[in-house]
């Protein structure tokens, strides 16, 4: 495993994660969670919800995106509205970079996508989960609350 942390931070009832994340690695890492023993099923289990719901939920949230000493955090806005996707991420982190996309079709193809070792992952391994670490966590991503 590598030295990258994923925390999911819930803020009430809605949870996010980088979108472009969910859409590509994640549906391929979900199916092999259960054979991973260091992961967190709650946490996977979110993930796995998000991953299904990224075209049909709109949602928002907190990432925490940590690898060694470096760590982002991410505020992700997740806008789905008659057959199109939106996202806006805002770095909360170092300086404040945002990133909007609007109108994307829900049905888009980026060969990128076929680039990524999710569909390469053989029975056993522990998908996404054993490259990552992911972690629920209640409250704010950054010291005084601020979200």
């Amino acid at each position: 495993m590598t030295g990258s942390v994923i925390t999911v931070a819930r803020v009430g009832r809605t949870a996010a994660l980088v979108t472009l994340l969910i859409s590509t690695l994640l549906p391929a890492s979900i199916s092999r969670s259960a054979t991973c023993s260091d992961t967190d099923a709650e946490a996977l289990s979110w993930l796995e919800k998000m991953s299904r719901s990224h075209q049909q939920v709109s949602y928002h949230g907190v990432v925490t995106l940590q690898r060694g000493e470096d760590m982002q955090v991410v505020q992700v806005a997740h806008l789905v509205d008659a057959g199109h996707s939106s996202e806006r991420m805002t770095r909360l982190t170092g300086q404040g970079v945002q990133v909007t996309r609007v109108g994307h079709p829900l049905d888009c193809v980026h060969p990128g996508q076929n680039l990524l070792l999710g569909q390469q992952l053989k029975a056993g391994d522990c998908g996404l989960a054993g490259y990552y670490r992911f972690q629920l966590e209640e409250g704010s991503a950054l010291p005084g609350g601020r979200r």
